[in-house]
Formats: structure tokens, C-alpha cells, sequence
């Protein structure tokens, strides 16, 4: 049982098909169409795919139908919002693949500091490379969610459409008390941007404003919280009057291939059916060289206690998590005393291979 708000249940389907074992997604029924198709791709059959209530922010009602499938003894829920590998995954690889792509740059600009790691909450899994970042570089770590339904920022709620960063909750693998800021961007942003970016009367404002064709074609493959990570990156470093020297990374999630049809519906609700050149304009204008520093939080001792205690009503109360287990997340060494595990698991990994007479990778 593989669920998701985003490409997480993709993966498992295919590497469950790969394996030669039945996998199941479950996933709101208000995600993307193309999400759906290429699942319907890859699963045994319709009924592997299980569409519950609602849309991005109805987190809880995929908790609710995986707890009723896992009644069945023959049912594995591999849940990335409290499997503790998926935050491992993250600082022990996608931590050190960025760190890598820092010092590359270094060396073309030998005065770069590393000053943030941007990333959409999601499962918290992403967040996870802060911390190597931070433990290594020094950088801040900053989660970003929907201003819509913003959970950590407000104690908020509501729905949204930036697919892939589930929320109203708080995630048990998020390391909360390792972040330093908390920051909100709209779905209009995401949406509008998308639609400008796909269109012709897009690409050619950009060219006309001097940006490169390659970076016009990275745009248009961004899918919708790629472009949020990219807003909120910027308003990072707006917010810390960061300069030349400091250096802002962050993650595309996802690619546009999945959002033409959410795309076809944007231009027809919010732009009357097509993209002129005025109304690119205006997105560009107010989404991009005019993104302000709303809605930013840079986090203090109460403020990350505040948002660490939100998650007590999803794993305590909710999904039966021990209540020491949870409060045992409040220390660094918790998550610390995680990382030998990897070496245990690729241990495992090496044994196997050698069993099944599998050659590793490069």
C-alpha cells in the first residue's frame, strides 16, 4: 500500500511491479488526471488504485482508508509521512547529491556561502537534506507550504492546489525543531505561472526580458510545487537580504507532464480561454518581479515547539503513535542516532544481491 498526495505512490507502483508484487495506490480523488493515467499504466488492475475523499489537504482521509485496507494481514502500508528510510533516504543522498551541485558552482565562484534549502513540506521527506546542509554547510533550513492551507505558518486550514505537498498536519518524520523559517505561497502563483510558462505569448515575454532559451525550457517543464519552491526560494532571500554571494537551493518535485490538464483548466477559469501577451505580463509582473515577503517566519524556539506539538493530534491521538516515541522527536540526537542504520540497511542490500547473484550498481 503505497499512500500518496504526490509522486510517491508513482514510484511504488513501479517498483512494486518490478518486484512482481501487487501494489495499490491511494491517493485523493482531486489529484491531476495524467496523475490517474499513468497509474492506470502501471497497476494490475482498476481496483489497485483506491481514490479517497477530497484533494491535497485531505491528508487524514488516506491515513483513515490504509488503517481500514490494513486489517488485511496480507497488506503492507509503506507510509512516507511516518517511515522513518524516507527521511534517511533524503539526508544520506539527496543531502550530499545537492551538497555536491554547491561545491561545483564554489568552483566557478569561490566566495559562494550555502545560505538556505528551500523545500515544500510534502512528506517532510525532502526537508531531510536540510539537515545534512545544515550539519555540513551551515545553511538554514526553510518548509514551505500553501498560503491556502497553511498548517505550520498559522495553524491554518483549507484546500489548495500546489499537487504534492500534503498538509493539515504535521508529519512524524519532519525534524520541526532543525528548521529556521516557515513560509507560504498561493496557488494562484503556481497555477497562473504554469499557464504563462507553457503558453507562446510566455516563453516570448520571457525572451524578450532577456532570459535564455534553456531557462525558458526549464520553466515550462516545472510542474506546480516545483514552482512553488522557486517563489519561496526567492523569498528567502528577499526576506534574509541575502546578496550575489549567498546561495539558495532547492528541489523541482515535479515536471509539468502532469498538469496539462490542470493547465487547460487554469487558462479556461482564470484567463477566459487563452494567454495574451497583457495577461502574461501581469502574471509575470505580480508573481515573479514583484514576490514579496508576506506570510515569512523565521522561527524561534516557541515558534518550533508551537508547530512540533501540532503533530500530537495526527500521531498520538489519531494513529496511536506512543506518546514517548513522538516526544522522543524533539531532540537532535533522535534523528542522529537514525543515520547508522543506512550502513545496516545496505548491508542487507549487499546480501541480497549476493543471494539472488544481482551485480550492484556503479
Amino acid at each position: 500500500m503505497w499512500p500518496s498526495t504526490g509522486n510517491y505512490a508513482r514510484g511504488g507502483i513501479a517498483i512494486s511491479r518490478v518486484l512482481g508484487c501487487r501494489g495499490v495506490a491511494v491517493l485523493p480523488e482531486g489529484m491531476s488526471r495524467e496523475r490517474f493515467d499513468w497509474l492506470d499504466s502501471w497497476v494490475v488492475g482498476p481496483e489497485d488504485i483506491v481514490r479517497t475523499p477530497g484533494s491535497e489537504s485531505n491528508v487524514k482521509e488516506i491515513y483513515d482508508e490504509c488503517n481500514r485496507l490494513a486489517a488485511d494481514p496480507g497488506c503492507v502500508v509503506l507510509n512516507q509521512f511516518c517511515e522513518f528510510g524516507n527521511y534517511l533516504a533524503h539526508r544520506s543522498v539527496t543531502g550530499p547529491a545537492l551538497e555536491r551541485v554547491f561545491d561545483v558552482h564554489r568552483e566557478h565562484a569561490p566566495r559562494a556561502r550555502l545560505a538556505a534549502f528551500v523545500a515544500a513540506s510534502g512528506s517532510s521527506g525532502t526537508l531531510a537534506a536540510g539537515d545534512h546542509l545544515a550539519a555540513r554547510r551551515g545553511a538554514r533550513v526553510v518548509g514551505v507550504e500553501a498560503l491556502e492551507c497553511p498548517t505550520m505558518l498559522y495553524n491554518g486550514f483549507g484546500e489548495h492546489n500546489i499537487q504534492g505537498i500534503g498538509d493539515k498536519h504535521i508529519p512524524l518524520i519532519h525534524n520541526v525543531m532543525a528548521m529556521d523559517a516557515v513560509t507560504a505561497v498561493s496557488d494562484r502563483a503556481t497555477d497562473e505561472l504554469s499557464a504563462v510558462y507553457a503558453s507562446d505569448e510566455g516563453r516570448e515575454l520571457l525572451r524578450s526580458r532577456g532570459v535564455d532559451d534553456e531557462t525558458i525550457a526549464a520553466l515550462d517543464s516545472f510542474g506546480l510545487s516545483s514552482i512553488c519552491n522557486v517563489i519561496a526560494s526567492i523569498k528567502t532571500a528577499k526576506h534574509f537580504g541575502l546578496g550575489p554571494d549567498d546561495i539558495v537551493l532547492t528541489v523541482a518535485t515535479d515536471g509539468a507532464q502532469l498538469y496539462g490538464s490542470e493547465r487547460a483548466r487554469i487558462i479556461e477559469e482564470r484567463f477566459g480561454g487563452r494567454i495574451d501577451r497583457a495577461v502574461a505580463d501581469e502574471s509575470l509582473r505580480r508573481h515573479v518581479e514583484n514576490i514579496d515577503t508576506d506570510d515569512y517566519l523565521a522561527l524561534d524556539d516557541v515558534d518550533r515547539r508551537r508547530i512540533f506539538n501540532l503533530g500530537y493530534f495526527t500521531w498520538v491521538e489519531q494513529q496511536g503513535i506512543p506518546l514517548d516515541v513522538f516526544q522522543a522527536r524533539r531532540s537532535p540526537s533522535f534523528w542522529d542516532d537514525l543515520v547508522p542504520l543506512v550502513d545496516h540497511w545496505d548491508e542487507m542490500i549487499r546480501a541480497v544481491n549476493d543471494e539472488t547473484e544481482v551485480e550492484p550498481g556503479p
